[in-house]
């Protein structure tokens, strides 16, 4: 087989319909972007990887299903992502509207509203303070990394720690499990 001069000779109907079959169930199974602008993407991809192609190595169709499913992967990949992102700007509700439309000023609810409405119930001021100076003890008691993650997932992600610390989620799970094991040792079950 010789090889073929251009892109427009390698992309013949065949391929274009391997494409949009591969595009239209990748869409259907993962119920994400539109079968079409997944083709066209696969599309774009194939066409930048074209010069790569070698028959010696391989057949036309093998390389192009190769390509449109590290494509599909990729973007796939990209999609999950964007989903595990959790790093949003942080705003301050008491702040205006970017086109000036509020007070400024949230009218708030009362704490025993929120916990009637949480379905919680409201601990006293000595039990907060009991509990704070226990929680403040047993974290003394941690090692530094997994005070670093305590104080870390006060406002992040567990994934944004994980990523941040340089170590898998799996590892941050198994400090979270064991930080629960110290709390229920020192009789915090109710926060842990």
């Amino acid at each position: 087989m010789e090889r073929p001069k251009t892109a427009h000779d390698l992309i013949d109907q065949p391929t274009h319909d391997l494409i949009r079959r591969k595009a239209c169930r990748f869409a259907r199974q993962r119920r994400c972007a539109e079968a079409d602008d997944l083709e066209q993407e696969v599309l774009l991809q194939l066409l930048r990887r074209c010069h790569r192609f070698n028959p010696q190595k391989a057949s036309w169709p093998a390389f192009a299903t190769v390509v449109c499913r590290t494509q599909l992967l990729s973007i796939l990949d990209h999609h999950c992502a964007q989903s595990r992102a959790r790093r949003k700007e942080a705003v301050s509700l008491d702040a205006l509207a970017p086109d000036g439309i509020g007070t400024g000023t949230l009218s708030r609810l009362s704490s025993d509203c929120h916990a009637q409405r949480l379905g919680s119930r409201q601990r006293s001021e000595q039990r907060q303070s009991d509990l704070r100076t226990d929680l403040q003890a047993t974290l003394a008691l941690l090692p530094a990394i997994q005070r670093q993650i305590c104080e870390r997932l006060k406002v992040d992600a567990p994934a944004d720690v994980a990523r941040d610390m340089g170590i898998s989620r799996g590892t941050l799970y198994d400090h979270i499990g064991q930080i629960r094991e110290r709390f229920d040792q020192a009789g915090l079950r109710e926060i842990s």
